[in-house]
């Protein structure tokens, strides 16, 4: 998912980026809505009117346009004729793109800027949950938003013509602990919140959400898709969201023009988010040192219920 209007700085020259509210509009880009990304099944984040939620948010902040890419072609068409029916016609785009294929995401990028003019939000949102086609997912999981994320930058560097943003990856609150159900999933998570922290280095404005499971049909799974699928089952009911958690979460990331590099879980306890601290932890000072993503205010969190 993309969107307009973030704070940056850009990579190279060091002058600093400016904040959504300095502008009189901005500009929203989704990618890979999950109307179908990777599956046949149209998730509730979508049809929950989760992207109206999202638009309606977005708009409240400051005006903004959304471009949004998926590809199913017929639910983002009938998503898009609903969307301009209440935002208008000249606010909210679809275009069918697969996030795997590079040339594909560039021109949609491409696309936004001629019809918006800039992209100033990128939220990179597409994901699948299988591991069973586990090549499949590491190409939507990680290396689309990868480069969904390289693709918006170099859009929105001042010193190539930008005028900053932000880069908002959802990753997962498993990109922060183990869960043996999805090894491969894990990793993909666990790849995506080690890049976003790296690139936030650079003085740009990168945000990592990390939300528990959330309440769509990526959480509806078969049997070869994961691992002991009724322990799996068990988890997610236990710790579900709702995709309105996220969008409420999404928004203080949006808001908070200080939180470059920020990691915010979303659970059931912290339906409107909450921000981690990754910190470098030195245990027992003979071992080499290790990451630990420490909650603001709490030393541990329960992830997990007992059996």
């Amino acid at each position: 998912m993309l969107e307009a209007g973030g704070w940056w700085q850009e990579e190279a020259g060091g002058q600093g980026c400016r904040d959504p509210g300095e502008h009189a509009t901005s500009t929203t880009l989704c990618l890979g809505e999950k109307l179908g990304q990777g599956g046949d099944d149209v998730t509730r984040w979508a049809s929950s009117g989760c992207l109206h939620l999202l638009v309606k948010v977005v708009q409240s902040y400051k005006p903004n346009k959304v471009f949004f890419i998926d590809i199913n072609v017929a639910k983002g068409k009938e998503l898009e004729a609903d969307l301009q029916k209440k935002y208008g016609a000249k606010v909210v785009i679809f275009r069918e793109c697969d996030v795997t294929d590079g040339d594909a995401l560039k021109a949609s990028f491409d696309a936004a800027v001629a019809a918006f003019g800039n992209v100033d939000i990128c939220c990179n949102n597409a994901g699948i949950l299988d591991e069973s086609i586990w090549e499949r997912m590491l190409a939507i999981n990680t290396t689309a938003p990868i480069r969904g994320s390289m693709i918006a930058l170099e859009h929105m560097r001042r010193d190539k013509g930008g005028r900053g943003g932000v880069i908002l990856n959802t990753v997962s609150i498993v990109g922060m602990t183990n869960w043996y159900h999805m090894p491969i999933y894990v990793g993909t998570k666990h790849a995506m919140l080690g890049f976003t922290q790296s690139r936030a280095e650079y003085g740009v404005r990168w945000c990592s959400l990390c939300p528990m499971p959330v309440n769509t049909d990526l959480m509806v799974v078969a049997e070869d898709k994961v691992i002991d699928l009724d322990e799996f089952r068990v988890y997610v009911k236990a710790t579900i969201i709702e995709p309105e958690d996220v969008v409420s979460a999404f928004l203080r990331l949006l808001q908070d023009e200080g939180n470059n590099g920020s990691i915010m879980e979303v659970t059931a306890a912290h339906r409107n988010g909450r921000y981690r601290k990754r910190i470098i932890v030195n245990a027992d000072g003979v071992s080499e040192p290790f990451l630990v993503d420490t909650p603001e205010k709490e030393t541990s969190l329960p992830y997990w219920p007992d059996k």
